[in-house]
């Protein structure tokens, strides 16, 4: 949950800096001649594709995390009702 949120924080970020770049490019017409904003919104592209990969990959695995805890837990809770059974008879045959 801390990675996915730190992903979300970045993906966040990146947001908040292309709306930045946006207002700088036209603002800053050497910006665009020089060719910076291709290359910014190269990088940009990527940076979000990786993210948003990491991001679906541990969304996975929380998934399969969360299936494991919910299989486990209904463990739990039928080795505790067995248990309670088991010294509910222990108890009437002693009675």
């Amino acid at each position: 949950m801390q990675a996915e949120a730190r992903i979300l924080q970045q993906l966040a970020r990146l947001d908040n800096q292309l709306a930045e770049a946006r207002t700088d490019s036209s603002e800053s017409e050497g910006y665009r001649v020089t060719g910076t904003d291709v290359l910014w919104h190269r990088w940009e592209s990527t940076t979000r594709r990786q993210l948003n990969l990491e991001l679906a990959r541990l969304r996975a695995q929380k998934m399969d995390a969360m299936k494991d805890l919910r299989t486990a837990f209904g463990r739990k809770q039928a080795v505790g009702e067995l248990k309670a059974q088991l010294l509910n008879q222990a108890r009437r045959r002693a009675e």
